[in-house]
C-alpha cells in the first residue's frame, strides 16, 4: 500500500518548521562552542517555525494528494 503524498503547502510547512528547527540547533551549537550567537539565527529560527506552524495549521483540512 502507497502512502499519500502531501499537499504542496503542507510540505511547504514542514520545510519550514524543520528548516527553522535546523537554524536554531545550528544557533544552541555556536552560543554552546563559541559563546556567541548570530542575531539571524535569534530572529530566523522562531520565524520559520511559527509561519511553518501557521502553514500548517491553515492547511489541516487538506486532503491528501494521491
Amino acid at each position: 500500500m502507497a502512502k499519500a503524498k502531501l499537499p504542496p503547502d503542507k510540505a511547504e510547512a514542514n520545510s519550514l518548521i524543520t528548516g527553522g528547527l535546523g537554524v536554531g540547533a545550528f544557533g544552541v551549537a555556536s552560543a554552546t562552542l563559541l559563546g556567541a550567537v548570530c542575531p539571524v539565527c535569534v530572529v530566523a529560527a522562531p520565524a520559520m517555525v511559527g509561519l511553518g506552524l501557521y502553514k500548517r495549521y491553515k492547511t489541516r483540512d487538506l486532503p491528501p494528494v494521491e
